[in-house]
């Protein structure tokens, strides 16, 4: 929830209503899992170590020169 309450810094709104119904059909396989929704793609991604984090940086560089227009955000959480 902290998570989504820093979005609203970025005026991206959500009902809580839409997060539970988010959480309960969520599913997360791994790398670089791509979900479209409403013009917007998210990808989500549970990379942990270096080696991850040099794979997400590399994907995303490719897609930024293959979609210069697009904007990217970034969501980072740690435990």
């Amino acid at each position: 929830m902290a998570a989504i309450n820093a979005l609203k810094d970025f005026d991206f709104i959500c009902s809580e209503g839409s997060i539970n119904a988010g959480v309960q059909q969520a599913s997360l396989p791994g790398r670089l899992q791509k979900i479209v929704k409403d013009d917007c793609i998210w990808l989500l991604d549970v990379g942990h170590n270096g080696d991850a984090a040099e794979a997400l940086s590399q994907y995303l560089q490719t897609y930024k020169q293959q979609n210069p227009n697009t904007p990217i955000y970034g969501l980072f959480g740690v435990m």
